[in-house]
């Protein structure tokens, strides 16, 4: 079995919740990490957001930017659940 191994950077943020209502964003905040992680590949930004209460959470929307994109989930469990987002929409605020 031959593992292909992908060089990047990765870097730690602390991530911001935004809903419509106060309920709604105290309830998202409660189940999605407080950090997420950017990964760097090539010049594509990969984001990852890690939700734990899987069982109360669903339907999820991300937009980036203002403009909704997709995601796939890369990691799931009884307890949590990791999404990706992958969107050349994320645009890099950071210095390198």
């Amino acid at each position: 079995m031959e593992i292909l191994l992908q060089k990047g950077k990765l870097y730690t943020i602390q991530n911001k919740v935004v809903h419509q209502n106060e309920t709604g964003r105290e309830m998202a905040r409660k189940y999605l990490n407080q950090t997420s992680k950017v990964e760097d590949i090539d010049g594509q930004l990969y984001l990852t957001l890690t939700f734990t209460g899987t069982n109360l959470m669903n339907n999820h929307k991300f937009y980036v930017n203002g403009s909704l994109v997709s995601h796939q989930v890369t990691a799931s469990s009884s307890t949590s659940k990791k999404l990706q987002i992958q969107n050349k929409l994320i645009k890099r605020r950071y210095k390198k």
